[in-house]
């Protein structure tokens, strides 16, 4: 064993022993009120995972070989994350009486702010190049959600496990409340205005699963994003232990993990995405599931969700005299002759067929805090 390790080892036995063997005796609480403060970490447990690397693989129901292979036309190699409530710090302040020695019956309240997260939408724009190995050309973008805020608020029954010595070990459980608000990003309201703004009609996958049906759905005025975060019941279980290192002062740490029962959503256009991601899923090739055409993009022909390039002529393309680029690629006969540069930002949104990813939130999670506790 290295010097290092004989080290690190000495230090946690002086630790262990210093907490289980220590000669203060910890306050008497039978009987008595105590306040404490807590800080710490909050982790959600829950996350909306991207669809864009799904694959439907189609079987043949005598042989069971696989017949057809489809995957969702985005781009899996950008995915930036998930929609998630982020990480964030959460503080509390507890009031406890203990009716004896052993039961603690714990009052809490707390706070905590953080980021939802970023929304996926991705887009592919007309005149965009595409290949016959990879037929789709998906444009990934970043859109923050907003802050999320909560006061959780808690009733809990405690239980200690060595009630008269310095150091405690509790364990516990309890219900609640959680009251939560939501404060949409700029660009949320700003993505959410622009559906509201725009028609479009869905637009399914061809047969192959290579290219699409080529003609969408009629057209639909869309309506914009809703993120809904309701108020919710809770229950929940608590472990940790305190240390008592004055008289009626104690440290301790609390861990903490929560159910909810109730979840936030996000909706677009009133659904749970924009657009149909193809599921990750084996069918039988009778199945009604097993068919390319249910799955695809919404095709937006009139209005636009984002400014994601410009129309330029190919590099080795000469103009006519006095034709402008704009105008050139305006006229439907120089179609192939044209291309959609995404490094070529115009201050125009742009049509094209469309992936918004949104979905339900659990707030479940677990929190971690170190705090101070004082007896009255």
């Amino acid at each position: 064993m290295t010097r290092q390790n004989d080290t690190r080892l000495f230090v946690w036995l002086l630790i262990v022993t210093m907490f289980a063997g220590s000669p203060l005796l910890a306050e008497d609480v039978e009987k008595r009120f105590r306040f404490s403060l807590h800080t710490g970490g909050y982790n959600s447990t829950d996350a909306v995972v991207s669809n864009a690397a799904n694959v439907l693989t189609v079987v043949d129901p005598v042989t069971g070989v696989g017949v057809l292979g489809v995957g969702d036309p985005r781009d899996d190699g950008s995915v930036f994350g998930e929609l998630t409530l982020n990480p964030t710090v959460r503080t509390m302040a507890t009031l406890q009486y203990a009716p004896n020695k052993i039961l603690v019956l714990e009052a809490a309240v707390g706070y905590q702010t953080g980021d939802l997260g970023d929304i996926e939408m991705q887009a592919e724009f007309p005149f965009a190049e595409v290949s016959q190995i990879d037929p789709f050309n998906y444009t990934n973008f970043r859109v923050p959600a907003g802050t999320v805020e909560q006061i959780p608020i808690q009733l809990t029954a405690l239980a200690r496990f060595r009630p008269r010595a310095a150091f405690n070990p509790f364990i516990g459980a309890g219900i609640g409340y959680n009251v939560v608000g939501f404060k949409p990003s700029d660009e949320l309201n700003s993505l959410s205005l622009r559906l509201d703004q725009s028609t479009g009609g869905f637009l399914g996958l061809a047969n192959s699963g290579q290219g699409y049906q080529g003609v969408s759905a009629p057209s639909e005025d869309l309506e914009g994003i809703t993120v809904q975060t309701p108020d919710t019941f809770e229950w929940h279980v608590v472990g940790g232990a305190e240390y008592s290192f004055k008289r009626k002062w104690a440290a301790f740490l609390d861990v903490r993990y929560t159910l909810a029962s109730r979840k936030m959503s996000v909706r677009i256009n009133g659904e749970r995405s924009l657009g149909v991601s193809v599921p990750n899923l084996v069918e039988l090739q009778t199945s009604a599931l097993a068919n390319p055409a249910l799955y695809g993009p919404m095709d937006i022909t009139l209005g636009g969700l984002v400014d994601g390039g410009t129309v330029v002529p190919e590099d080795d393309v000469i103009l006519p005299p006095g034709v402008t680029p704009e105008e050139f690629c305006a006229n439907s006969a120089n179609a192939s002759d044209c291309v959609f540069d995404t490094s070529l930002l115009d201050g125009n949104l742009d049509i094209g067929r469309y992936y918004i990813q949104g979905g339900d939130l659990k707030y479940n999670g677990f929190s971690v805090g170190i705090g101070i506790r004082y007896t009255f």
